[in-house]
């Protein structure tokens, strides 16, 4: 879970534009891995064109192999449409205060959550969560091996991008995006 700080839980639309500018997800200027190191590009990279070859990524999804969540919420809970715009995600809701979305391939079914809470005294901070289930024993053992590289690799220079996004938004005046 990684935490900003914000002065308004109507910030949650610029968290999520963060977010998805941080992974590479229009519309955004922030293009992530662009700015991290090498070797961080260069899994990225090759994540995406080894799960082309393979399929990982095709026909796999939301729909196909896994149901939706969506199909889990509650009915008063405002649901969003399919986007291409928040591809590879597929979201699920946007509260004033929260918005999740989620993603299924041959290797994982995740979901990220992010939500403003309360600090006490009078501002908010951010929270993002991710959670993930692999898909049988071929994604165990994809995360299992790819693990060390998440850790050690990718989420700090993920974190330090999203940041260094967050920042600049303080510096130009914090409020929504």
């Amino acid at each position: 879970m990684i935490e900003l700080v914000g002065e308004s839980p109507h910030d949650i639309e610029f968290a999520e534009r963060a977010v998805r500018g941080v992974l590479g997800l229009p519309p955004s200027s922030a293009n992530f891995p662009e700015g991290a190191p090498l070797i961080v590009r260069t899994l990225w990279e090759a994540r995406w064109k080894v799960g082309a070859v393979f399929g990982w990524d095709k026909g796999s999804g939301i729909g196909s192999r896994v149901a939706s969540l969506k199909q889990r919420l509650p009915v008063d809970l405002p649901s969003l449409p399919p986007d291409p715009a928040y591809e590879p995600f597929t979201p699920l809701y946007l509260l004033e205060d929260e918005w999740a979305a989620e993603l299924a391939n041959r290797t994982v079914h995740a979901v990220m959550h992010l939500s403003w809470v309360s600090d006490g005294s009078g501002g908010y901070r951010g929270q993002m969560a991710v959670l993930v289930k692999p898909n049988g024993w071929f994604g165990t053992a994809y995360m299992a091996a790819i693990k060390p590289a998440r850790i050690l690799l990718v989420y700090p220079a993920l974190l330090r991008r999203l940041g260094h996004i967050w920042q600049q938004h303080v510096r130009d005046g914090g409020g929504p995006a």
